[in-house]
C-alpha cells in the first residue's frame, strides 16, 4: 500500500472520529467515571482503587485519567475531548498498521468500521490502545522479536486484563524450546505484576 493510499486512509479515520469526539463532548457514561476518577487521584488519593466503582482496570489507564483531568483544568479543552485524543491516536495507528502489514482493504474497513468509532469517538472506551498493543505484539511475533512482542503484549494486559487471554496462543505458535516460553510469559506479566505492587503495599483490599 502506498504511502499516498496510507495516508487517504488515516486522514478519514481521523475525520470521523474528531466528529465523533466533538459531537458527543459530553460528561456521561464511561468518560463521567473517567472524570470522577480523575478528580479522585488529583484531589482525594493517588491510588485509584480506594475510589469505590470507578477504576475496575489495571494501573496504566488512570495516568491518562488524571493527566486529561489536570489538562482540563489548567488547558483550553475540555475533559471529554481530551480523554479520547489518546484513543483516537490508537485507532489511526491501527489503520496505519493494518495498511502496512495486511492490506489496504483491511485498513479500510477498521478506519470506516461502527463499532470502532462508536467506541472510540463516542463511548470513549480505550480498547483501541489494547487493541494497538496486541497487534504490535503479533506483527512483532511473527517477524521474529519475542522479547518485543511479549512486552508489548504485557502493555496491552496494562490496559485491559482480557489480552492475557492471549498468552496460550503465543505459546502454542511458538516453536521454540520451555525456557524461551517460560521468558515470554514472565515479560508479558512481570511488568503488570510489578506495576500493581505499590497499590498492593498500600491498600491491599482496596485493590
Amino acid at each position: 500500500m502506498s504511502g499516498k493510499r496510507i495516508r487517504l486512509v488515516v486522514a478519514a479515520a481521523l475525520l470521523l472520529r474528531l466528529t465523533a469526539v466533538l459531537v458527543s463532548a459530553r460528561d456521561v457514561a464511561d468518560v463521567l467515571r473517567y472524570h470522577k476518577l480523575a478528580d479522585h487521584v488529583l484531589d482525594v488519593s493517588w491510588n485509584p482503587y480506594q475510589a469505590p466503582r470507578l477504576y475496575p482496570y489495571p494501573p496504566v489507564w488512570v495516568w491518562a485519567e488524571a493527566g486529561a483531568g489536570w489538562l482540563a483544568r489548567h488547558g483550553g479543552l475540555s475533559f471529554p475531548i481530551l480523554i479520547k485524543l489518546p484513543l483516537v491516536a490508537g485507532d489511526l495507528l491501527i489503520v496505519l498498521l493494518l495498511g502496512r502489514r495486511v492490506g489496504e482493504r483491511s485498513a479500510w474497513l477498521y478506519a470506516l468500521h461502527p463499532v470502532s468509532l462508536l467506541i472510540t469517538g463516542f463511548h470513549g472506551q480505550f480498547d483501541a490502545l489494547a487493541a494497538l498493543a496486541i497487534l504490535l505484539a503479533l506483527f512483532a511475533f511473527e517477524d521474529g522479536h519475542r522479547d518485543r512482542s511479549a512486552l508489548a503484549l504485557a502493555l496491552a494486559i496494562g490496559l485491559k486484563s482480557f489480552p492475557v487471554l492471549l498468552l496460550p496462543l503465543f505459546w502454542l505458535l511458538d516453536r521454540a524450546g520451555i525456557k524461551a516460553k517460560l521468558r515470554y510469559a514472565l515479560l508479558a506479566t512481570l511488568p503488570v505484576a510489578l506495576s500493581l505492587l505499590p497499590y498492593a503495599l498500600h491498600d491491599w483490599p482496596a485493590l
